[in-house]
């Protein structure tokens, strides 16, 4: 768990970190590249953050295969608990379909962080011209 939510959290900071580096190096990669390379490693981020939240749930139903036998028997999927980790893993169709939706949200997410980065720069440069005026 702790795991996915440090994958998590990478995927909400990566942009941002990437932009604010970016613009501090010496060598600056362009703004295009810099954009493709955000979308690509937000898109693995988000992926890998959802693999490992199965990971998670799969884990959580594998603990009432009690004989490790693969399959439940009556008095395995009879156990308390068992029906809430069987419907946390098996009733999520953001987790199915994220490696298709993943790319088109990396795209609008890396836009948006565009967006705020692009916009705090320009309002910082031009309160520090009209503080000099």
């Amino acid at each position: 768990e702790i795991l996915s939510n440090l994958s998590l959290f990478t995927c909400l900071l990566l942009p941002m970190v990437g932009l604010v580096l970016n613009s501090f190096s010496n060598r600056k990669m362009s703004n295009t590249l810099l954009f493709l390379v955000l979308c690509l490693f937000w898109y693995l981020s988000y992926v890998g953050t959802v693999f490992l939240i199965d990971l998670q749930y799969e884990a959580e139903v594998n603990v009432f295969d009690i004989d490790k036998s693969g399959m439940f028997e009556i008095e395995e999927s009879s156990l308390p608990g068992f029906d809430d980790a069987m419907d946390r893993l098996t009733n999520d169709t953001g987790r199915t379909l994220a490696p298709i939706v993943g790319f088109p949200i990396s795209v609008i997410f890396i836009s948006l962080n565009y967006i705020v980065f692009f916009l705090g720069k320009f309002l910082y440069k031009k309160s520090r011209h009209s503080r000099a005026v």
